[in-house]
């Protein structure tokens, strides 16, 4: 479920888009070194060592992704995955039902500077909230007494072909309203939104896509000097280097979805699409081919 409600084999043209090359999947989920290592990880920070690696050929494991919540997973295979193939986990909304997907907690050391990478799908077509906040991940942060949320992204947008992947800011009681390209609260975070301000493009449905994340601490709450990165296909979307921060370390990446649901209070003469109804005549799901964390 929702940390919070919502107010709200490679083809052609993956070789085009810049995405590297299968690579073969290892036998072991632990963490592996040399090409598939760099492979998932294009963009991390010079000096970063990895820290985490869960390439989904199981549920569980020793590698940091052990907690699974709720049935709306599976594991399933693909040979187009991008880094590991062919194993990913999907995160599935049955056509017509109220909720679905599953949490999946990927703790790691707590940092006050982490890299984060996973190959992502969404579905095609993709349902979506009438708002556009559909909630992909959380970046959690070790704040006390709280389950977390603090940093996350949205699959952002109402219109298939049209969305793209933000970050978003809750519970942050910091001030970030001098940043560019944000709406919500930036004043103190309760709810703020980081929309692309560099490549601007649609990251579109039914692709696999590479999602890539840099965040640094702010020095203070106040000090303007907090970093937040985001490539999408090797591609830089966001890029911040004057964000204030909560003062948390970051500690795990989770999938978890707004997909809690309407659609027991749904109006059957209004359209699926329509608020205040969320049921869709399809299957909505988002999958995920390798969790990657990197850090100093």
């Amino acid at each position: 479920m929702d940390q919070a409600s919502n107010a709200d084999i490679p083809s052609t043209e993956d070789q085009q888009n810049n995405l590297p090359a299968p690579q073969p999947n290892p036998q072991q989920p632990a963490p592996m070194p040399g090409p598939l290592t760099k492979a998932i990880s294009p963009n991390m920070p010079a000096g970063f060592k990895e820290l985490l690696h869960h390439d989904f050929t199981t549920k569980g494991g020793s590698n940091g992704c052990t907690n699974y919540y709720g049935g709306g997973s599976s594991i399933m295979m693909d040979p187009t995955e991008p880094s590991s193939p062919p194993y990913f986990m999907r995160n599935l909304k049955p056509a017509g039902a109220s909720e679905g997907g599953s949490t999946t907690d990927c703790v790691h050391p707590n940092r006050g500077e982490i890299y984060y990478a996973y190959t992502w799908r969404p579905s095609s077509p993709f349902g979506g909230y009438n708002n556009g906040a559909n909630k992909m991940v959380f970046y959690i942060s070790n704040i006390p007494n709280t389950a977390g949320g603090d940093w996350g992204s949205h699959y952002f947008g109402s219109e298939s072909g049209k969305r793209v992947v933000n970050f978003f800011l809750q519970n942050g009681e910091v001030n970030n309203c001098h940043v560019d390209n944000i709406y919500g609260d930036c004043e103190t975070s309760s709810s703020m939104v980081f929309l692309p301000n560099v490549d601007k493009s649609p990251v579109l449905e039914g692709k696999w896509h590479r999602v890539e994340v840099h965040f640094k601490r702010s020095s203070t709450g106040s000090s303007k000097d907090g970093i937040i990165k985001m490539w999408i296909d090797g591609s830089l979307r966001i890029s911040h280097n004057n964000v204030n921060t909560p003062q948390y370390d970051w500690a795990s990446l989770q999938t978890n979805h707004t997909w809690d649901g309407q659609c027991a209070m749904r109006n059957k003469s209004l359209s699926p699409t329509t608020l205040p109804n969320d049921c869709r005549t399809f299957d909505d799901y988002h999958d995920f081919g390798d969790f990657f964390v990197g850090a100093k």
